[in-house]
C-alpha cells in the first residue's frame, strides 16, 4: 500500500469546557480573585469557591453538534423559506450542510469508491473535532466582536462610565443580551418541546430524531432564534435603559443572566420587557412598545436607591436556574 500523508491532530486543540454564561461576561465579577457564587439545589443554597470564571458557567463540549443527513433535514425544514431572503440564516445552514455532507461520506461511505481506512479514521477525528468546535467558535467570534464595546463603558470610574454608549454600544447589547436569553435554561426548555414533537417523513416513511439528533437541532435552532430576535427587537423601535449603580450594593447575577417578561400590566405603553446586569454597577433594561415604527433608543439613568437594587437583584435570583454569582458576599437580602 501506498504511503499517505495524514493530518496532524495534535494540532487540533480540544475546547472541553464550552460557556453556556459568556467568560468575559462572568469576569466581571471577579473581586480580589475570586466570584463568590452559590449553587442552587432543591430549594437550597449551597456557597462553593469559584477563582475564576474559567471554571462556572460552562458544560463539557456544550456546543457539540451530531451533525447528519436527519439534522440537517430538520433544519431546512425549519428554515428553508427564512433562509432565502436571510443571509445569516442561509450560512447557518450552508456550513452545517458541509458538516453534513462529510458525515455522508465519513460515517456511511456515501460515494466512496475506494476507501483507505487510515485515512477515513484520520478524517473521522477532523469532523469529530469540527462537530465539537463549530457552534462554539460561531458564539465566540459574535461574543469577540461585542466584548470590546461593552468592557470599554462597563467600566465605572468614580461616578461617570469611561466611555459613553454609543448606537454600536446599542447594537452589540441588543445582540448579546438575545445570545444570552437563548441559553438560558427557560429558554431551552420552551424550545426543547418544541423539537420534542419534531418528525420528518423521508421517502414515506416517518423519521423519529434520535435524544443526539434533537440536540444538535435544538442547539441550532437556538442560536438562529437569538439572532432573529435582535432583528425583531431592532424593528420594535425598543428602549433600552442603561442603570449605573450608584448604591454600596452590587448587583448579582446567574447563570440565567438574561430574563425576559411578557408583562404588558407593568409598564403603560411597551408589551414586554427585558433586564441584563452586566457587571456589579451596571444593568441594562429592554423596554419593548406596543407599538413599532420609530429608531431604537438608548437611555442612561442613576439606581441611587438602594431598595430599588435589592429589588432587581431579587428579580435576578429568582430567574437563576443553578447558580448564582457575585463580586459581594451573597446573602438573602441581597
Amino acid at each position: 500500500m501506498e504511503d499517505v500523508e495524514l493530518y496532524d491532530l495534535t494540532t487540533l486543540i480540544n475546547k472541553k469546557r464550552q460557556h453556556y454564561v459568556s467568560r468575559f461576561y462572568l469576569e466581571s465579577w471577579l473581586s480580589n480573585g475570586r466570584i463568590h457564587a452559590l449553587r442552587l439545589k432543591d430549594g437550597k443554597e449551597y456557597p462553593f469557591k469559584a477563582l475564576d470564571a474559567a471554571n462556572i458557567g460552562y458544560e463539557r463540549f456544550f456546543y457539540n453538534l451530531e451533525m447528519d443527513s436527519v439534522v440537517w433535514d430538520a433544519l431546512n425544514y425549519i428554515f428553508k423559506e427564512k433562509a432565502a431572503t436571510n443571509p445569516f440564516i442561509r450560512n447557518m445552514l450552508q456550513d452545517t450542510f458541509l458538516l453534513k455532507s462529510m458525515d455522508d461520506v465519513l460515517n456511511k461511505g456515501v460515494g466512496v469508491v475506494k476507501d483507505i481506512p487510515e485515512v477515513r479514521e484520520n478524517a473521522q477525528e477532523i469532523l469529530k473535532y469540527l462537530k465539537r468546535h463549530h457552534l462554539e467558535d460561531s458564539y465566540e467570534k459574535i461574543e469577540a466582536a461585542v466584548a470590546g464595546e461593552i468592557k470599554a463603558f462597563s467600566t465605572c470610574q468614580g461616578d461617570h462610565l469611561q466611555r459613553a454608549p454609543t448606537q454600536e454600544t446599542f447594537n452589540h447589547l441588543l445582540i448579546f443580551y438575545c445570545l444570552q436569553l437563548y441559553r438560558t435554561k427557560k429558554k431551552i426548555t420552551e424550545v426543547s418541546k418544541f423539537i420534542a414533537s419534531l418528525h420528518l417523513e423521508a421517502g414515506g416513511v416517518k423519521v423519529t430524531l434520535s435524544e443526539a439528533q434533537k440536540q444538535a437541532v435544538l442547539k441550532c435552532v437556538l442560536f438562529i432564534n437569538s439572532y432573529e430576535l435582535a432583528l425583531e427587537l431592532e424593528k420594535t423601535g425598543c428602549v433600552m435603559r442603561i442603570s449605573v449603580n450608584r448604591t454600596d450594593l452590587d448587583f448579582i447575577t446567574t447563570d440565567c443572566p438574561a430574563m425576559y417578561f411578557d408583562r404588558p400590566d407593568v409598564l403603560p405603553g411597551f408589551q414586554a420587557f427585558g433586564i441584563m446586569p452586566l457587571s456589579p454597577r451596571l444593568i441594562v433594561n429592554i423596554c419593548i412598545p406596543h407599538e413599532s415604527g420609530k429608531p431604537g433608543s438608548l437611555l442612561i439613568q442613576n439606581m441611587e436607591s438602594l431598595d430599588d437594587v435589592k429589588k432587581t437583584n431579587n428579580i435576578i435570583r429568582k430567574e437563576a436556574y443553578q447558580f448564582v454569582f457575585s463580586s459581594q458576599e451573597i446573602d438573602s437580602g441581597s
